[in-house]
């Protein structure tokens, strides 16, 4: 069984199920729960367009429901549809949700007064065309191009090739996830999961649909379809279209139960351990096998020991690997040496590979060496700095309380971003060729392996360009797997 708080988007969520062998005949819950609204709202008709419509244009409409700010008129009927009918399965007495996805699958939950008011205001402003295309384009104008946000954009323009940051600006102007110089003409529709009452963006100006996914596998599936690897949206576009395609098909054949909550991640923890949720289908004895508990880590969230004291008593005793999974993201500022080297000699040392590397010029204007910092971070150790963080934050002691070891060596997700999986903390991200580190440190999603004591491997620049360059991931992120005693 699997949980995952904040659930976010379904990225994950697919990508395991998809993972999983062809001929799996075992039964999988997975439980999502959210805060937000407009997200629980978001992943249960992502569900019902994957689950009640034919794999091949399920698939089409999920992406671009799902990352194109504009949409198909006949696109928004299918989305209205699948709404309807989820809206249909709620018991208004209860706020129970009970929905088929399938002859296997199904999805429930309960979900308040507020994720219910989003999505019938959604489906209202989608129904009567209350958004104007005009109206539309003008929000993602003022968000995307307002003077004070261009100097965010320029910086991760900067790390680009020619072709990319036109690939990028295509997509910032116009907000599709399509092939370069495909026909838009029938994108008419205002994407009202994406726009709120207004209309108004419900997205940061940097949000980019690129974010989380390996680009190295996104930009192999486009030239499998004949993509060029400059067309970034038009191989995500391929790459998303087979992963929704395979998650779909899945959705047809497998034994899958989604569960979905709208409450504090706490306050579900207690719900579940008190019995409270038993009549939604998440008895007192329910016990998970993977809890991802995304950025809750943070102390400006929930904090570790709060995490691992909700949250342990509820993993799987039966299986040794059952594991809760989580990162911080904003550990950096509370500790020095977290982003770069104190010491000057050690900074000189990374200058000075980045030189060699050709990555790192003394020449350039220092406005450009500030966007490349980035590279430093990619050729920095801050495996240090990080365990002593953790030792502020009680980590060690509060996993004591709750029964449960902090991993040494991970087995789902790797320490930092790009690091090979199973490695140790201290092992930097690993390019074996200049396109890996392109794509890992400039792109927006790095594969996810291992940890912090090796050198990286950098022998050629195709590695390094989608390694390093392209992707907006956080290297400093770091993740942390507990597993019991």
């Amino acid at each position: 069984m699997l949980n995952k708080q904040p659930s976010g988007d379904m990225r994950n969520v697919i990508r395991t199920i998809n993972e999983l062998p062809s001929d799996y005949s075992g039964h999988i819950s997975v439980l999502l729960n959210d805060r937000e609204p407009m997200v629980v709202a978001r992943n249960m008709i992502l569900l019902g367009i994957l689950g009640k419509f034919n794999d091949v244009i399920a698939a089409d409409i999920a992406v671009h429901f799902w990352y194109s700010a504009f949409i198909p008129m006949e696109y928004n009927s299918f989305v209205c549809f699948a709404c309807m009918k989820m809206m249909e399965d709620f018991q208004e007495e209860s706020s129970w949700l009970s929905a088929k996805l399938g002859d296997n699958a199904c999805v429930m939950g309960k979900l308040s007064i507020r994720t219910r008011e989003v999505l019938s205001a959604a489906v209202t402003a989608s129904l009567l065309s209350q958004t104007e295309v005009a109206d539309a384009s003008k929000e993602l104008n003022r968000i995307r191009f307002e003077p004070f946000r261009k100097d965010r954009h320029d910086r991760w323009y900067t790390r680009l090739l020619p072709s990319h940051r036109l690939a990028a600006l295509e997509f910032r102007r116009f907000g599709l996830v399509l092939p370069f110089g495909a026909a838009n003409n029938r994108f008419n529709t205002p994407n009202n999961f994406l726009f709120g009452p207004g209309p108004r963006w419900l997205q940061d100006d940097l949000a980019n649909p690129l974010d989380g996914w390996d680009m190295e596998a996104v930009i192999a599936a486009g030239q499998a379809c004949g993509a060029k690897s400059e067309d970034l949206y038009g191989c995500l576009y391929f790459y998303l279209s087979g992963q929704l395609r395979s998650f779909a098909e899945r959705l047809k054949r497998f034994h899958i139960t989604f569960q979905l909550f709208d409450v504090d991640a706490r306050n579900l923890s207690k719900d579940i351990q008190s019995g409270a949720l038993a009549q939604c289908g998440v008895p007192k004895r329910t016990r998970f096998d993977h809890v991802d508990v995304s950025n809750i880590f943070d102390t400006e969230y929930v904090g570790i020991p709060n995490v691992l004291s909700d949250w342990a008593p509820l993993l799987n005793k039966k299986n040794p690997c059952a594991t809760i999974l989580g990162y911080s993201m904003n550990w950096v500022p509370k500790e020095p040496g977290a982003r770069e080297p104190i010491d000057q000699r050690q900074i000189g040392r990374l200058a000075a590979d980045l030189m060699a590397r050709g990555k790192w010029h003394m020449l350039t204007d220092p406005t450009i060496m500030t966007c490349q910092t980035k590279y430093m971070t990619a050729l920095y150790d801050n495996s240090v700095p990080w365990g002593n963080y953790l030792q502020k934050q009680g980590a060690e002691e509060a996993a004591r309380k709750a029964g449960v070891k902090r991993k040494e060596k991970h087995t789902i997700v790797s320490h930092r971003i790009g690091a090979p999986l199973g490695a140790s903390s201290s092992t930097l991200p690993l390019h074996p060729n200049e396109d890996s580190w392109y794509w890992g440190e400039k792109r927006i999603g790095a594969p996810l392996g291992a940890s912090s004591s090796t050198l990286p491997l950098h022998p050629n620049e195709d590695s390094w360009y989608w390694g390093v360059q392209v992707s907006t991931s956080l290297l400093t992120k770091r993740y942390l797997e507990f597993s019991r005693i």
